[in-house]
């Protein structure tokens, strides 16, 4: 899910036209989920549910964001980052090439400062743990400097082995340490471009595009669709096929089997596990085995 992390990065700043802070959360949620649906349709699918549900949840914590403490974000720079990343392709999007009016301006909060939200940081970075919707105050990582996810890296850069990287286009040499830019898949220690629906892949290097939900079916040696199952049915391998939940679930299998049952995602501010389910529907985070919501007027 990191390139839902990239996009949620659009959700937070930018340039435009004076607007209202309401036509701002609104104009940044649509089109941070329109960027998902067309350039990774399963992260909807799976994180979501459908397109409504995904601009309806990535509105919950615009507002809060724009009132929190010594931040620079203002409804005007939203807007002008949501028409901004209207514009932007999915190269860019997988490459982490953020457009200059989506990257955050200065807040006041100096670094080592608890926060919630890029802009309200001097070197405009609010580093966050796993499963956490308040951080402290960093800066990006360089290259070749240590991270703990994408999110810790300069643009343009990703987190591979524990360090920040560029990945790799077409052609390029790649390794564990070394990766290629999604799409792309390492095979043979090159960048090459996966394969569609239908395409003999290989089950090992896995070189089915996973962006359009493809799998590589073991037994066919065949890319193949995966399917999405509703809270309650079945997931995992299912009939020969993989079936991922959908709308935020979680895959809880049976006890020594690779089939299992999907679990609706827990309410907001309701008991949540990440390990055994049920998860908790994004923007929500499982604080404390809570699912709570970000609000980055809180975190300072």
């Amino acid at each position: 899910m990191e390139k839902r992390a990239i996009l949620l990065m659009l959700l937070v700043s930018g340039c435009g036209s004076s607007v209202s802070a309401d036509q701002a959360c609104t104009d940044a949620a649509t089109a941070l989920c329109t960027q998902l649906q067309n350039c990774e349709g399963p992260v909807v699918t799976i994180g979501y549910g459908d397109l409504a549900t995904c601009q309806a949840r990535a509105k919950l914590s615009c507002t809060p964001a724009l009132m929190a403490p010594g931040t620079s974000q203002t409804p005007e720079h939203l807007d002008g980052c949501a028409k901004a990343a209207a514009a932007v392709s999915c190269g860019q999007l997988f490459s982490r090439d953020t457009p200059d009016a989506c990257k955050p301006k200065s807040g006041t909060l100096a670094d080592g400062r608890g926060c919630g939200d890029d802009p309200q940081c001097a070197n405009s970075y609010c580093k966050k743990s796993a499963n956490e919707v308040c951080g402290v105050c960093s800066a990006r990582a360089a290259a070749g400097a240590a991270c703990d996810g994408n999110d810790d890296c300069d643009y343009k850069l990703v987190c591979a082995m524990g360090l920040c990287v560029a990945p790799g286009a077409v052609g390029a040499s790649c390794d564990d340490g070394h990766p290629c830019v999604t799409p792309n898949v390492c095979s043979a220690s090159l960048c090459a471009a996966p394969v569609g629906a239908g395409m003999a892949c290989d089950p090992v290097i896995k070189n089915c595009d996973g962006t359009q939900g493809l799998y590589c079916d073991p037994q066919t040696r065949l890319c193949k669709p995966a399917g999405f199952a509703a809270p309650g049915g079945s997931c995992g391998v299912v009939n020969g096929g993989y079936v991922a939940c959908s709308g935020g679930g979680h895959c809880k299998l049976g006890v020594g089997s690779l089939m299992g049952t999907c679990l609706a995602p827990a309410a907001d501010g309701a008991a949540c596990d990440p390990t055994t389910g049920p998860d908790c529907l994004a923007p929500a985070q499982c604080v404390s085995s809570v699912c709570k919501l970000p609000n980055a007027a809180s975190c300072s």
